[in-house]
């Protein structure tokens, strides 16, 4: 959705939540990316949870968050040893990030890089 790039995750998750579900049988899922440094410090993770729960007070159904940095992704595929738990949000499941083809890594890579 284009909406993203141009007004954020706001705009996104208002015109989703507008949707008629009927239209959605199963539901609208969003798969969220969000860069930590949006979070930081203590007041991160209630920043987050205001966000998320923001969304499902306007009636949204379903979000997949992946918040991973580029860098820790790059560093990942130099040094995959020191990442064997990275879990990644790939289009429609999760896997462990140094699993996954050098070729889905630059991918995922580049989308974060946007």
């Amino acid at each position: 959705m284009r909406s993203r790039r141009q007004h954020g995750f706001r705009c996104q998750q208002a015109l989703l939540c507008r949707m008629e579900s009927r239209r959605a049988p199963g539901g609208a899922v969003i798969n969220l990316r969000l860069s930590p440094g949006y979070f930081p410090g203590e007041t991160g993770p209630d920043i987050l949870a205001s966000l998320l729960k923001t969304y499902m007070a306007l009636g949204g159904e379903q979000i997949q968050v992946n918040m991973v940095s580029t860098e820790t992704l790059r560093r990942a595929m130099q040094t995959p040893d020191d990442y064997r738990d990275l879990v990644v949000r790939v289009a429609g499941f999760t896997a462990y990030f140094v699993s996954l083809t050098p070729e889905l890594q630059q991918e995922l890579l580049s989308r974060a890089e946007g």
